[in-house]
């Protein structure tokens, strides 16, 4: 989960896995299309991936030797300059 601060990435996180506010926990067993699947989220600053001088994406030490499946960007839809670098991170 990509995005600036305050866009709601924990609450989505939190909602999709269904977690309490006191759950730590970044993943769940789920059900996905009838296949049961571990599903791992994280949570990550567009600074954290992206780095504009060298115009690539790089992944945080953090994540070790994850494999990354897929990778949700949110932004506030409000905030002109919060949308400013998603296309080019997308497209990276």
């Amino acid at each position: 989960m990509v995005g600036n601060s305050g866009v709601g990435k924990t609450t989505l996180i939190r909602k999709v896995l269904d977690l309490t506010d006191d759950d730590q926990a970044t993943s769940r067993t789920l059900s996905v299309a009838g296949v049961t699947c571990a599903v791992h989220m994280y949570e990550m600053a567009v600074e954290e991936i992206y780095n504009e001088d060298e115009d690539k994406i790089a992944w945080p030490d953090r994540l070790g030797q994850k494999q990354i499946h897929g990778v949700m960007t949110l932004y506030d839809v409000g905030d002109k300059a919060g949308f400013r670098q998603v296309p080019e991170v997308l497209s990276r």
